[in-house]
């Protein structure tokens, strides 16, 4: 993602780099929300999604178990 996104910084006109940025950061999304779901959310954004699907929440959440880098289970 951060290649692409640099390659397009100076070939804005690459439709081909274009697409796959757009590729890739649809599957980024759904990844992160996909841990977030399952785990805890890692992000502000994957916070923000988390709480429109679970509006009953009581807590913060980002205290909730270990992270992976932690030695948390995957």
């Amino acid at each position: 993602m951060d290649d692409l996104r640099l390659y397009l910084d100076t070939h804005p006109e690459d439709r081909e780099a274009l697409e796959m940025l757009k590729n890739i950061l649809c599957q980024r999304k759904k990844l992160m929300s996909d841990f977030a779901a399952d785990f805890y959310p890692l992000t502000m954004d994957c916070m923000a999604e988390f709480y429109e699907k679970e509006t009953s929440s009581a807590c913060y959440c980002w205290q909730e178990g270990p992270a992976p880098w932690e030695g948390g289970d995957c």
